[in-house]
């Protein structure tokens, strides 16, 4: 079936994937972003790594992707784990200026993994990195 077919993300604490470990903190404690800014998660897909974020306590979460589809999945993934409150999912092409509320000088954390499948996506994303870390607060980290 096509992507609303797709089974729900239930993410468990104790399956963390490569590289998440750091972001919770040593022995389990929250190792949140200072200032009370938001995360920023680009290529969020299924929303995964914004679910265990939120789930850790994390807020101000807005997991992005450039597919309507995937966007849709991701947004039902969000709300069936209960974390709309936490997560807010956004359609986003790298070549495209921040989405409505995207507000880059307010992200204090730029995630994303698995991002480049195309020769083609490399200088969007570039260009998009550079964006964040120009309009990024002191203390901000990509």
């Amino acid at each position: 079936g096509g992507s609303g077919d797709a089974a729900p993300v239930d993410a468990p604490a104790a399956a963390l994937p490569p590289g998440v470990e750091p972001l919770l903190g040593r022995g389990g404690a929250v190792a949140h972003p200072g200032g009370g800014g938001t995360v920023l998660e680009l290529g969020a897909g299924t929303g995964e790594l914004a679910i265990l974020l939120a789930r850790a306590g994390w807020r101000n979460i807005v997991a992005t992707d450039g597919d309507m589809a995937v966007v849709k999945n991701m947004k039902y993934n969000v709300n069936v784990n209960k974390l709309g409150h936490a997560v807010r999912c956004v359609r986003w092409d790298w070549a495209d200026p921040a989405p409505n509320g995207v507000a880059l000088d307010s992200v204090d954390l730029c995630i994303g993994s698995d991002l480049v499948y195309y020769d083609r996506a490399h200088a969007d994303l570039a260009a998009l990195l550079a964006r964040v870390l120009a309009a990024a607060r002191p203390g901000a980290r990509a």
